[in-house]
């Protein structure tokens, strides 16, 4: 039998903490990096965008609030409000800035599928504050 017990990385952040399942390794996978992100109730995490990478967002536990903002001049915040309950999928394409937070739970949970590999490099962060935000 060739099964294998792997370990994955945990990045702890006081919002809540970050999941790292999958890297894949292959060049003809159009996803290659699956993680969860937990948010806190009374954290928001954000702003980030990726420069070149699609997000594919599933939430499995709570509500969760996201606000996109198109890295554009005099583009608009949009809010999406996904639940675990409704089973929605947000695909955020690149150069979409974005933010989200628990909105009823202790804590919510999300999947994000990566269309690529998560860097440093590739991943732009600005705080909480950095855009005017008329949703709140």
């Amino acid at each position: 039998m060739n099964c294998k017990v792997h370990r994955y990385d945990v990045v702890k952040t006081p919002q809540g903490n970050i999941f790292k399942l999958i890297k894949l390794n292959k060049k003809n996978s159009s996803n290659k990096e699956l993680y969860i992100s937990e948010v806190k109730k009374n954290y928001k995490k954000g702003w980030n965008l990726h420069t070149k990478h699609t997000c594919l967002i599933f939430l499995i536990e709570g509500e969760v609030k996201f606000k996109v903002y198109k890295n554009k001049k005099n583009s608009k915040i949009k809010l999406f409000n996904l639940s675990f309950k409704r089973n929605n999928i947000l695909e955020i394409p690149p150069q979409h800035w974005f933010s989200f937070e628990t909105t009823k739970y202790k804590s919510s949970k999300i999947l994000n599928l990566l269309s690529g590999f998560h860097s440093r490099t590739e991943t732009k962060k600005k705080p909480i504050k950095y855009f005017k935000n008329p949703l709140k």
